[in-house]
């Protein structure tokens, strides 16, 4: 459940401090890090509101 957001978020914090590493003179560790950290919450909200939820499970 937490794996493919995990990898995501992880993906971009890789790529785009590769890519301030390469080509800037610094890297904006705290706005990747926390970039990524919001990347991680809202593609995990997503998939969590992709799941149906059952509402004749509770009628008996």
């Amino acid at each position: 459940m937490f794996k493919q957001p995990l990898r995501y978020s992880i993906i971009y914090v890789l790529l785009f401090c590769s890519y301030q590493f390469l080509f800037r003179d610094e890297i904006t560790w705290m706005m990747n890090i926390f970039t990524g950290i919001w990347m991680f919450l809202f593609l995990h909200f997503i998939k969590w509101c992709m799941v149906p939820y059952d509402w004749n499970k509770h009628r008996k």
